[in-house]
């Protein structure tokens, strides 16, 4: 498990952009941020130029509607529109594709975090609280024998003893 992975093999100019976003996300946000996390191809190292950056936030109080969290954070992606246009001007055609949960929310299973034990990068974490989730995700996959394989143009999960799919739909992970 690579959680505790920093930025290092991350090229620099996915690395500044993805530094700045965290930069800004925690001074507007710091007293509600629970923890952010790369993952997809950019923490894999298989990405091109057109792959977006794909960034969990995981905060608290945040309101239901999925619409209103990105508004939450729409100064913040602005804000990193001078980057953007250097990675532009150099053929990087990138931006951050979030994916922002409650604190709450985020206790409970989601076939996203299979993923990311496998090569998540934890960029902020307070209280360990999303490494704590995947170390218990990783227990998950050890207990159902799940190996995540290449097929074709995608990573697919096969599991030999049960599926987590079902079996972990709607269970707790963590307190």
């Amino acid at each position: 498990m690579r959680l505790r992975m920093r930025l290092q093999n991350v090229p620099s100019p996915y690395r500044r952009l993805i530094e700045r976003f965290v930069e800004l996300l925690l001074s507007r946000f710091k007293d509600r941020i629970v923890s952010i996390a790369l993952f997809g191809s950019i923490a894999r190292g298989d990405f091109k130029k057109t792959s977006d950056v794909d960034i969990l936030i995981i905060m608290k109080d945040l309101p239901k509607s999925r619409m209103k969290r990105y508004e939450l954070i729409a100064e913040v992606l602005d804000e990193l529109e001078t980057i953007r246009d250097y990675l532009l001007d150099v053929g990087i055609y990138t931006g951050i594709s979030p994916v922002i949960l409650d604190v709450n929310e985020a206790k409970y299973f989601r076939p996203l975090y299979l993923d990311l034990v496998e090569d998540g990068i934890i960029l902020y974490d307070k209280d360990d609280f999303l490494y704590r989730l995947l170390s218990r995700m990783q227990e998950y996959i050890a207990r159902f024998e799940g190996k995540r394989i290449w097929m074709g143009k995608r990573w697919m999960w096969f599991f030999k003893k049960g599926n987590p799919l079902i079996e972990l739909c709607g269970v707790k992970l963590i307190d």
